[in-house]
């Protein structure tokens, strides 16, 4: 994304250090490094960990949380996004649904805090080209682009929806006529449940 959430945390007055597998020379400060191995951090380093539509992409989706875990505080918190039932891209490793993402942060030690469901908007790839059209426009105009308030129109768009009609944004979801999705905040719970003791515990209910 080219540093969006980068700079606009920066922005905001937040320090900023983020995490990329290549250099990235347009944020500084950024530290090379692969989510799915040790991060380059201490422990206790971050009050935040912000992982924008990431889980999806690794195969070793739980070390990256792990390591996320580790380098929080304890008050610490996660943000995260990911897309559900997003299987299309050769990149998207993994498929989430509102329950199985619960559940995999659960057994990652963490407790969600708050749940949005992101509802997405329909014909998105058109919408961003017109969206670009009009920065531009914007831009030549004026000498500025308005993306920040257009951004906040958009943001308060989604989470109007994302709050209202479920069954409606779930099937527009499936049917992949929006961008379905949700964006999580969690806290690190102080003991959690492994995720083998609860395949133990299922199979042996079974016999």
């Amino acid at each position: 994304y080219g540093g969006r959430d980068f700079w606009g945390m920066k922005i905001l007055g937040h320090s900023v250090t983020g995490l990329n597998l290549t250099p990235d020379p347009g944020c500084p400060g950024t530290q090379v490094g692969n989510a799915e191995e040790p991060w380059p951090f201490p422990d206790n380093a971050f009050d935040v960990v912000i992982a924008g539509e990431i889980l999806e992409h690794l195969i070793h989706d739980y070390k990256a949380l792990a390591e996320a875990r580790r380098v929080l505080t304890p008050d610490g918190k996660l943000l995260i996004t990911v897309p559900f039932i997003h299987d299309e891209p050769e990149y998207h490793i993994r498929v989430h649904t509102p329950r199985s993402i619960r559940r995999f942060l659960k057994y990652c030690g963490f407790q969600v805090d708050r749940y949005v469901e992101r509802p997405g908007i329909p014909f998105k790839p058109t919408l961003n080209r017109f969206i670009t059209v009009l920065m531009l426009a914007a831009l030549s105009l004026t000498g500025k682009t308005y993306y920040r308030p257009l951004l906040r129109i958009i943001g308060d768009w989604e989470y109007f929806w994302a709050e209202r009609f479920w069954f409606i944004r779930s099937m527009a979801g499936k049917a992949r006529i929006v961008n379905w999705g949700c964006v999580i905040c969690a806290s690190k719970l102080d003991r959690f449940q492994s995720h083998l003791e609860v395949n133990v515990q299922s199979f042996q209910t079974l016999k």
